[in-house]
């Protein structure tokens, strides 16, 4: 199965550099998922999928003290998960499990500052290469045959 993969990435990106400010709080972006999906079976029940994407990242953080200030950090990343991928076919629904490593290369990292405001890369303060756990569950709907819809859920335990 061959196909394009469209999505969106909610999270949020912690710097654990940073100072901790009184009044600090972050909130989680949602950012686009670009790419393609390609699985190749094993078997009836196990296949590989590969999916490089395009990805945002981000998050947006408030700092109440001394005043109030906002910080946007915005990242773009090229992605490549290879999962190992198990299904339990029942037709027309095939609901799966997976896990595998995903490789991530760092496009742009920039940062907006609200007071004064200031936007600016930041890409020299990050590693280019992001490594990550992926994990997560789903449920392919077929449509009619070669056509399959699916809807998955991922979380990823990352390495900074």
């Amino acid at each position: 199965m061959i196909g394009p993969n469209v999505g969106l990435n909610w999270g949020t990106f912690l710097d654990k550099n940073a100072l901790p400010i009184n009044g600090e709080s972050n909130t989680s972006i949602l950012g686009a998922s670009l790419g393609a999906i390609a699985e190749f079976e094993i078997n009836r029940i196990l296949s590989v999928r590969v999916e490089p994407s395009y990805i945002q990242k981000g998050t947006d953080t408030q700092y109440s003290w001394p005043f109030m200030l906002e910080d946007k950090d915005r990242f773009q990343y090229l992605q490549i998960p290879i999962e190992l991928e198990a299904k339990l076919p029942v037709f027309p629904f095939t609901p799966h499990i997976f896990f595998g490593p995903n490789v991530g290369y760092l496009l742009s990292a920039r940062e907006e500052d609200s007071d004064p405001f200031q936007e600016y890369s930041v890409k020299n303060g990050y590693k280019t290469l992001d490594f990550a756990l992926d994990f997560g569950a789903g449920i392919e709907y077929s449509i009619a045959p070669p056509v399959m819809a699916n809807l998955d859920v991922k979380s990823a335990l990352t390495h900074k």
